[in-house]
């Protein structure tokens, strides 16, 4: 009967180590920690790269790409088509995520809603920023939790899904040319 409590106890230990912070709290820390980059770093363009090495780790590539060429064109990929098309589809990721950083009013920040309920394994973590041009923007990150870290599956903005973008905008290139194609067009 002891085993059985250990065996519990460690199974419960594995579980509790696998799982996600709060989502709300990872955003929260992911914009003060972009907050202090820009406060350091005065050159835009080294800026830019420094949060975009940051959110190439952190961007769910991978869902991006089965979504964008579909699920059954995604599966038949080989692992080199994959691995190159997560690195380029990240970097599009990075340029969304931060053009959208860019329009924040550097002296309001982001305002992160509460995050109510259990943490799962995909979350919605809600924001509004004021934009330089004074307008009011709502924000949605679309989460994962993934081996005991979040990732970014998506961001909408004011109700617009930049996922919904790439789709548009990447889907008939692969219809048209295949993977290699799309490759291609966002190597260019």
């Amino acid at each position: 009967m002891k085993w059985l409590i250990v065996v519990v106890c460690l199974l419960n230990g594995f579980v509790l180590a696998k799982q996600c912070e709060n989502p709300r709290e990872f955003m929260v820390n992911l914009n003060q920690e972009f907050s202090e980059q820009a406060k350091k770093i005065k050159d835009a363009d080294k800026l830019m790269l420094t949060v975009s090495e940051k959110l190439q780790g952190i961007s769910d590539a991978e869902y991006v790409i089965s979504r964008v060429v579909g699920r059954s064109v995604y599966k038949d990929m080989s692992d080199a088509q994959k691995k190159e098309l997560q690195s380029l589809m990240a970097k599009e990721l990075v340029k969304g995520f931060v053009g959208a950083l860019m329009q924040v009013d550097s002296g309001k920040g982001l305002r992160f809603y509460p995050y109510r309920g259990a943490v799962e394994k995909v979350a919605q973590v809600k924001a509004l920023y004021r934009a330089r041009s004074g307008s009011v923007v709502k924000l949605k990150f679309i989460l994962n939790c993934e081996e005991g870290r979040w990732l970014i599956q998506d961001v909408s903005m004011d109700g617009v899904m930049v996922m919904d973008g790439y789709i548009s905008q990447y889907k008939p290139i692969v219809k048209e040319k295949g993977v290699d194609g799309l490759i291609q067009s966002l190597k260019d």
